[in-house]
């Protein structure tokens, strides 16, 4: 039986970013994925300025620009007739955001964790995780019908939110605000690059983001209780969404060309879970997870990864109660910065406008340092007490 500091399972915006910088500080690192890479899965795509600086930072930038993945400039905001127009504040020096195809965005982290030192298994699964007393100890995996276990210091999930690991170490989900909404998309060609776009006011809320290959990512978000009627003609309700809420983008598309099938999902969660216990963590959406009307999962998966890794990587030869002081003290951290996001992204899914809200958007129109506020907002960098503040300074 093999001998890690590490054994991360999940190898996509978590998880690989995590083993990586374990890694790189030659720490010993199995990375486990039941997939096999180039794959897909449903994403809103789009990495925010604090996850391109991240990028940037790890030496990974100019692998995304040379995919092709445009860079994105410009982000309009369209509610109830008001425009608000521009780009969030800075993020370590970057006011460019990006929305490369999870294809090649989550290949680029696992082959640059594998290049770091990592040992990378494609195509295997997490049966369940090796005790020693109480403690994680390890794991049992299977890979192409065989099974094998490996011993660590530490086993972190980064296995999403429908995490394995946080079922089976009994990981307490916590500040559930429940399922919001819906959310269903697909790529286009043929259609403008004006940067990332929302629309929203109209019953449903339509997302507009460049991605690669000349595509556009076109979704649409309903609250929850229209999903069963949304699911039963997802295209039927997709398309007279469009119609209805941006006819002139309806118009353009029909111009275009749909270029994959519409995919989705109705399982929006909005909460956090316990993400420390004896030898165990977890990181991106296996420990917290919110509505993706902002778009924040990638960029909150890198600098969680971030603040894991900086913590485990003082700790890995100091010893369990180390291992776990550092654990628990990334959980406690990750919550400070993501509980302005987190009730930004729950009241916004909830349609939960706090009072004078619309004014001040009216008001953040016409002014590009209170727009690049509001654009903070929705990047979770700006609280809406602070917005709304802003507007009383004026």
């Amino acid at each position: 039986m093999d001998d890690y500091d590490a054994i991360v399972i999940g190898a996509r915006c978590a998880g690989s970013p995590l083993a990586m910088l374990l890694a790189r500080s030659g720490a010993k690192v199995l990375l486990l994925d039941r997939a096999t890479f180039p794959s897909d899965t449903v994403s809103t795509h789009y990495i925010h300025h604090a996850g391109v600086a991240r990028l940037a930072a790890w030496g990974l930038l100019e692998d995304v620009r040379a995919s092709g993945c445009p860079p994105i400039e410009r982000v309009a905001f369209h509610v109830a007739g008001t425009v608000l127009d521009g780009l969030p504040p800075e993020a370590d020096g970057v006011r460019t955001g990006y929305a490369p195809r999870r294809t090649v965005l989550d290949t680029l982290l696992v082959e640059a964790a594998a290049r770091s030192g990592a040992e990378v298994r494609q195509g295997t699964s997490f049966r369940a995780p090796l005790y020693q007393g109480d403690r994680v100890a390890g794991v049992t995996c299977a890979a192409a019908g065989r099974e094998f276990s490996a011993r660590a210091r530490v086993v972190v999930g980064a296995d999403g939110k429908h995490s394995t690991l946080a079922r089976v170490v009994g990981a307490e989900p916590y500040a559930d605000e429940g399922v919001q909404g819906c959310m269903y998309y697909a790529y286009w060609s043929g259609l403008p690059d004006e940067g990332f776009r929302v629309y929203t006011g109209t019953g449903c809320t339509v997302i507009v983001i460049p991605t690669n290959d000349g595509r556009t990512v076109v979704a649409v978000g309903w609250p929850r209780e229209a999903f069963g009627r949304v699911k039963a003609d997802v295209e039927g309700n997709y398309t007279e969404a469009l119609r209805e809420a941006v006819p002139e983008l309806y118009a353009a598309m029909a111009r275009g060309a749909r270029e994959s099938r519409i995919v989705g999902d109705g399982d929006l969660a909005n909460r956090y879970r316990t993400s420390s216990g004896p030898g165990w963590a977890l990181v991106g959406d296996a420990g917290h997870v919110k509505d993706p009307l902002c778009a924040l999962g990638i960029t909150d998966a890198f600098v969680q990864a971030e603040l894991l890794g900086e913590r485990l990587i003082g700790a890995l030869g100091e010893g369990p109660s180390a291992i776990d002081r550092a654990t628990a003290d990334y959980a406690a951290e990750r919550d400070r910065r993501t509980s302005v996001s987190f009730r930004t992204c729950s009241a916004l899914a909830k349609g939960e406008m706090p009072e004078g809200l619309p004014e001040a958007m009216k008001e953040a129109a016409g002014d590009p340092d209170r727009a690049a506020e509001f654009f903070g907002l929705q990047a979770g960098l700006v609280s809406f007490e602070d917005f709304l503040a802003g507007a009383d300074r004026r």
